[in-house]
């Protein structure tokens, strides 16, 4: 049958625990698996005041899904993975990710205040990213096979990759310097951005009918903003500099400045 695991602290480090039906962990205060493995045949649900999976293996097996929350820290660091052939869910208070949290069907990450990704947060079908306050990606990467949501105060994508068959940013501030965000697909492509939109030596490319950018200030400079597709590339905003910078479509091009 299922296992469950319950204690206040829970270290295991090096350790395995492993169930051949379901497992679920809950345990009140920190959980360290550091160089450890949580793995389920089925279902696994894992909650946690802090979370340490530095070079751990997180798993659910089949297609039932993982879903993994804490109160504080989450840790996934160097050689750490945290992933599912089912759909994968991981809420928390902060999160730090320099290895791997993927999903086969969809995977959604969302944090109460920061996340750090300099790792990668990748699914197949829809990856789904939200932080409550500033979601650095400098030098990480958030891919989706489908749909790619990443919402943020502030987001942070300097030397970082986002890409998806099709995109949703929201932010206030999108910094993008010598980042690359790629839409491959051509469906619509949503870069919802109010404040400043920082493409230094960045390359936005969308192969999308229609690429609509309306932050207050937008800075290209040395940068690449490229529309493929045959609709409208339209840029309204109240604050342009492109020194350097190329504004690209085979479509037709609004620039209101």
């Amino acid at each position: 049958g299922a296992a469950t695991v319950s204690a206040g602290s829970l270290s295991n480090q090096g350790g395995q625990i492993v169930s051949q039906n379901a497992l679920s962990a809950n345990v009140a205060g920190a959980l360290s698996n550091q160089g450890g493995t949580l793995q389920a045949a089925g279902a696994l649900n894992a909650s946690a005041g802090s979370l340490d999976n530095t070079a751990g293996h997180i798993a659910s097996l089949n297609t039932d899904g993982l879903n993994l929350t804490t109160a504080g820290q989450l840790t996934n660091g160097q050689g750490g993975t945290i992933g599912g052939n089912g759909n994968v869910a991981v809420q928390t208070g902060q999160l730090n990710n320099t290895g791997t949290i993927s999903a086969v069907q969809n995977l959604g990450v969302s944090t109460a205040q920061t996340l750090a990704n300099a790792g990668t947060l990748a699914a197949n079908g829809n990856t789904t990213v939200s932080a409550g306050t500033t979601l650095t990606n400098a030098g990480g990467t958030i891919a989706a096979g489908q749909r790619a949501n990443v919402t943020a105060a502030t987001l942070d994508n300097s030397a970082g990759t986002l890409t998806g068959n099709q995109l949703a940013l929201a932010a206030a501030t999108l910094v993008n310097r010598g980042g690359t965000i790629t839409q491959t697909g051509t469906g619509p492509i949503a870069i919802g951005v109010s404040g400043t939109l920082d493409n230094t030596g960045g390359a936005i490319r969308t192969n999308s009918a229609d690429l609509t950018l309306a932050s207050a200030t937008l800075i290209n400079d040395h940068g690449t903003i490229t529309d493929s597709g045959t609709g409208t590339l339209s840029v309204t905003t109240g604050s342009l500099s492109n020194n350097g910078g190329t504004i690209a479509t085979n479509g037709a091009l609004d620039v209101q400045a």
